[in-house]
């Protein structure tokens, strides 16, 4: 298959959430098997630092804001990598995400089309346009049926953020607006025009279809076969133990000394001198509210008591409330501020135990972060990564996480978390957590089963929601 996948950011060109890394995981995925993968996405300032080498195409493509210029390179995967830049000047970070951007993400997904009917021109016009994210699958309502019968697919990832297309960009981009209205969502212009939907998660869907209306218009969507929930997997190529350079020892689910090795290094770094064979937990503190913040570094003392040693990974903003909640235990808690990817690999591979808390982009890769590199996942069961965490039975045989109700304390959770860290079983059954198929490979299979239903042209997953079963979405 002939397959153009279009994202607002790639890792690690343009990295602003979890949407960089699963458009290159999954264009990597579907190229190792086998099919053709062209990557748009747009030209960045951060471009000419990543180190990627794009050359400028000669011709630029006519748009309405006057032309777009074309940048083309290829990936270490074999991925063909297209840049489009529209109005002149490489994009700022912030360029689709600051308020106003409607009319910036519309201009850019203009000049995908246009790059879409050349190359059907060409006779090498792709089998199917696939979104990653509901902004950049602006680009979907803008393919019309009469340009081809191209599949239209996009993927929603967290974080929502709603969007409303004015009537002036309604009219200049001939797109629908709702009944009894001037205006109309970004999403319900998105679902309008997708013939699949593809969510991570049950909470992802939630999320997104959620606010469109009550919960029948979210199952007459899943009658219709148009949503579909897809785990996403890691790219175990980056997030390997065996190799990655940001250990200072490596390891395997087999011989695990190495870890060993990294977490007396990391106790050592932060000078946790007491306790040293209590076992670590990370406590990742960078997604949560103010108030979760708060209610962990309240229960630090409880979880000094409980006998753990901790390391607090904060933002910038909680640092000074962080460091003062450690200093009364300073040889057994210590506070990483914004850690960077390979500080927090490393943290994964010293810690014993991934206490996560507050917000998550619904797709479980933190929890298969952790549980990759040994921590094992201690984890709320009424929160979005319990989804991807299967509870450890009572012999610590199977499962792959500690599960806690949301009525215990952190201090409770820390508890069980112990008991298990000194039941013999403990060190196998990390091994085996450890040793999970993390691949994408899976889900990109799963994606080409849903690419093939598409371009069947099955009743169910061809159907194009009209305009006005749209807006009563």
């Amino acid at each position: 298959m002939n397959l153009l996948l279009v994202g607002l950011e790639l890792s690690p060109i343009s990295v602003r959430s979890g949407a960089a890394e699963s458009l290159l995981a999954l264009s990597k995925s579907l190229r190792l098997l086998d099919h053709e993968v062209t990557i748009v996405i747009p030209y960045f300032e951060s471009v000419s630092s990543s180190g990627l080498l794009a050359a400028r195409r000669i011709s630029p493509l006519p748009c309405k804001a006057g032309s777009a210029r074309v940048y083309e390179s290829t990936l270490p995967s074999g991925a063909k990598l297209v840049l489009l830049e529209v109005g002149g000047e490489p994009y700022a970070q912030d360029a689709f995400t600051r308020e106003g951007s409607e009319r910036t993400t519309l201009e850019f997904a203009e000049a995908v089309v246009r790059l879409v009917l050349e190359r059907l021109n060409q006779g090498q016009g792709p089998d199917l346009v696939h979104a990653i994210g509901d902004r950049a699958g602006l680009v979907l309502p803008l393919l019309r049926f009469e340009d081809a019968a191209i599949g239209r697919a996009v993927s929603l990832l967290l974080p929502y953020e709603p969007g409303e297309l004015s009537a002036e960009l309604l009219a200049e981009w001939k797109l629908e607006a709702e009944p009894q209205k001037d205006s109309r969502s970004r999403l319900a212009c998105v679902l309008g025009a997708a013939e699949t939907v593809i969510c991570p998660s049950r909470f992802v869907r939630d999320a997104f279809l959620g606010p469109l209306g009550p919960r029948s218009s979210v199952l007459r969507l899943e009658e219709r076969g148009l949503v579909h929930i897809v785990p996403e997997g890691l790219d175990v190529g980056v997030y390997n133990p065996a190799s990655d350079p940001a250990l200072p020892f490596r390891y395997t689910p087999h011989d695990r000394s190495g870890k060993a090795r990294s977490r007396s290094k990391y106790i050592q770094e932060h000078r946790l001198t007491q306790g040293a064979e209590s076992p670590l937990v990370a406590v990742d503190l960078v997604r949560a509210s103010s108030s979760d913040v708060k209610r962990a570094l309240d229960e630090v003392p409880g979880l000094v008591r409980q006998g753990v040693l901790a390391v607090l990974c904060v933002r910038r903003e909680h640092q000074a409330e962080a460091t003062e909640a450690a200093s009364a235990f300073a040889d057994r808690v210590a506070v990483e501020v914004e850690p960077g990817p390979a500080r927090a690999r490393w943290a994964l591979g010293a810690a014993d135990f991934w206490l996560p808390l507050g917000g998550d982009d619904g797709s479980g890769r933190r929890l298969l972060e952790a549980a990759r590199y040994g921590a094992v996942p201690l984890v709320e069961s009424a929160g979005p990564l319990a989804e991807r965490a299967v509870p450890v039975d009572a012999e610590l045989y199977s499962g792959t996480a500690l599960v806690y109700d949301p009525s215990e304390s952190l201090t409770e959770a820390a508890g069980r978390a112990i008991a298990a860290y000194r039941r013999p079983a403990f060190s196998s059954w990390v091994g085996r957590v450890m040793a999970q198929d993390f691949a994408w490979d899976r889900a990109a299979r799963r994606h080409l089963q849903l690419y093939r239903q598409m371009l069947r042209g099955g009743a169910s997953s061809r159907s194009e929601l009209g305009a006005a079963e749209a807006s009563a979405l």
